[in-house]
Formats: structure tokens, C-alpha cells, sequence
């Protein structure tokens, strides 16, 4: 598939968002000097959008792994080619991270043992305390690429789409009922997320059609006044409703949806004045440290705090230069990573294939 270099700005834009999102989480209970300026609340309610940001991961990963499975689904090696990419795009990074999990945080042990499994997103199913990481959206990520493939394999394109519709539609309601019978749903577990990874998989057998050129999917849901009412209700759920649950549950459409909608834009623009901004050399280099950035900022966090800064009372101005050196020690950690482990073993895996799949399909979360 061709290469969509804005792709690569939308998940380093995500990841940044996460970062924020946590930078600002691990300061809630720090003790203020002073009270808070209304814009710095203002802001610290704004890295709310980070929570956001594994959906947006999710959509992308749906599009994107959906788009290279259908472009090689009639190869011999499919199956082999595939998960021999996986493994080398996710499995160094990831088991670097519970290494460095496993002695970080001795008190959460399970969280590792669970994600060796990729089962640490059923945590709560299992009655155990796991939830101190990143790991979670990769077990999504996983169990989704032990059926996907055979489902795209199997299944034309249009009985492929029509089951990424049946991912939409089913996680939404799932959600809806679980909240109107028990009040609750845990939004890491798999069935509650296929929104996001249908959404993707959705775009992806629309572009698959060879008149996209000419009807790029003129579906009902692809109109303007939807795009409208979604950006509507997903502000509002953010400003106004964000505190109530269910609205939250609900909202995750819109927020699925929003990214379906700006991926389909980058792909029917790439290259044009419209999406210049997403070409920036700087946004598509984090998207490139973009998976070591997601996984490794959690013990960016945990050192800073514990070795470098141990004040006790935090201001506006403290709090900006704790983001700043938190942002910049890990940027430089997933840059290492990115050079010297991540791109040499890739480099290394990929003499062993006969084809070579591209570089934009690798794994996005992130």
C-alpha cells in the first residue's frame, strides 16, 4: 500500500497526547503552593484528551494492518510474512518494557505475567491488581491479530466490511447494555474497544475498492452533517458530560469515528496543501519513536520523580519544567531505542522474508 506520511504525524501527535495525559495524572496528588490559576485548571482538564489517544492508535492499527492483509491475502506466505512482521515490529520493545516492569515495580507482578499472555487488558476479570501500564491496548492489538487475518483471509472484501460493521455496532451496544444493566463496563477489555479496530478495518475494504479514486465510500456516515454532530457531541462529552460514565461509554464512537474520519481525509489528501501540516519533519519523526515513546515514558515518570525531582510543593512554573524534562528524557530514550535496537533487529528479520511488507503497515499502538 502506498505510504501516508500524515499517518506517521497522527500517531506522534496520539502518543503525545497519552504523555500529557500521564504527565498531568502523576501531579493530581502532589501538594500546590498555591492555588491553581483557572487557565492551568482549564489545561490540566485539557490532557483529558489523551485518554483518547489509544483510540485513535486503535483505528490506525484497524486500517492499516486490515490494508495490508487484503493487498497480500492471496500470497502463500501470508500468514508467515505477517506474524514474523509483528513479532519484529512489537516483541523486542515490548518484552523490554516488562523487564524493566518487573524490577520498577515489584508490587505489580501480575501486570507482567498477565502480559506475557497479552491478557493484561482481563485484569479485572481475573480479580487481579495489573493495571501500571501501556500493556493493556498491546493485548487488544494481539488478540486482534490472532483472528484478523484468517477473517480476511478467508472472507471476501465485502463480507470482510460487513463484519467490521458488525465490530461497530456490536462494541457499542455492549457497552450500552452492560452500562444499563450493571452501571459499569471495563473499557479495556476487547469487546468493549472493536469500534476503534471495525472503524479502521472499515476504511480500509472501502479504500480496497478500485473505484475509491472516483466513489471514495459516499456512505451516509461519510457526510458533513454527521462529521458535524459528532464533533458536537464528542466537545460537549469532553467539557460537559466528561465526568459521567456512561456518557463516556457512549462518546467513544464519536471519538472512533472522529479518527475514522481523519485518517479517510489524510488518505484522499495526502500530499496536498491541506494536510501540510501533518508532513512536518518534527511530527513524523515522533510518530516514527512513536511505540517506545508509549512504553517506555512510564519509567521516564517513575525516575524523574523518585532521583531527580523530589520537591514536595509544585507551581505552574515547577509543573511546566517537570513536563519539558520528563518530554525531552523521553523523547531521547525512544530515540535510542528506535536506532539502536528497534530498526537493527527489524533489519535483521526482514533478510529472512522473501517479500518485504512496507514500513507503514508496521504495528500502531503506537
Amino acid at each position: 500500500m502506498k505510504h501516508i506520511p500524515e499517518l506517521d504525524s497522527i500517531r506522534g501527535l496520539a502518543a503525545i497526547s497519552v504523555l500529557w495525559l500521564h504527565i498531568d495524572m502523576t501531579t493530581s496528588g502532589a501538594s500546590w503552593t498555591a492555588a491553581k490559576p483557572e487557565w492551568f485548571i482549564l489545561l490540566e482538564k485539557a490532557s483529558g484528551i489523551g485518554s483518547y489517544g489509544v483510540d485513535v492508535f486503535f483505528v490506525l492499527s484497524g486500517f492499516l494492518i486490515t490494508s495490508l492483509l487484503l493487498e497480500r491475502r492471496r500470497q502463500p506466505d501470508y500468514f508467515r510474512d505477517f506474524y514474523w512482521k509483528r513479532i519484529l515490529r512489537i516483541q523486542p520493545v515490548y518484552f523490554m518494557h516488562l523487564v524493566a516492569a518487573w524490577f520498577v515495580f515489584p508490587k505489580d507482578h501480575w501486570y507482567v505475567l498477565l502480559a506475557l499472555l497479552f491478557l493484561v487488558n482481563f485484569s479485572n476479570a481475573f480479580h487481579l491488581p495489573a493495571q501500571v501500564g501501556p500493556a493493556w491496548t498491546l493485548s487488544i492489538e494481539e488478540q486482534f491479530y490472532l483472528v484478523w487475518p484468517t477473517v480476511v483471509r478467508r472472507l471476501d472484501r465485502h463480507r470482510v466490511e460487513q463484519l467490521a460493521y458488525l465490530c461497530i455496532v456490536g462494541s457499542v451496544l455492549l457497552r450500552g447494555v452492560m452500562m444499563g444493566a450493571l452501571h459499569r463496563a471495563d473499557l479495556e477489555y476487547t469487546f468493549y474497544r472493536m469500534d476503534g479496530l471495525g472503524f479502521g478495518a472499515l476504511l480500509a475494504c472501502q479504500m480496497d475498492r478500485t473505484d475509491w479514486g472516483r466513489k471514495p465510500g459516499n456512505h451516509w456516515y461519510n457526510n458533513q452533517a454527521v462529521l458535524i454532530v459528532a464533533l458536537i457531541f464528542e466537545v460537549a462529552g469532553f467539557w460537559v458530560w466528561g465526568s459521567i460514565f456512561w456518557i463516556k461509554c457512549l462518546f467513544l464512537l464519536s471519538t472512533n469515528y472522529l479518527a475514522y474520519r481523519l485518517i479517510r481525509f489524510c488518505a484522499m489528501n495526502t500530499g496536498s496543501p491541506l494536510t501540510a501540516i501533518l508532513r512536518w519533519r518534527s511530527l513524523i519523526f515522533v510518530g516514527s519513536i512513536s511505540y517506545g515513546l508509549y512504553m517506555f515514558h512510564v519509567f521516564v515518570l517513575f525516575g524523574m520523580d523518585r532521583w531527580v525531582l523530589t520537591q514536595t510543593g509544585f507551581t505552574p512554573s515547577m509543573f511546566f519544567v517537570r513536563a519539558l524534562l520528563i518530554a525531552a528524557a523521553s523523547i531521547a530514550v525512544s530515540a535510542l531505542s528506535l536506532h539502536l535496537i528497534e530498526l537493527p533487529i527489524r533489519t535483521l528479520g526482514r533478510r529472512s522474508l522473501k517479500h518485504r511488507i512496507p514500513v507503514q503497515g508496521e504495528s500502531l499502538i503506537p
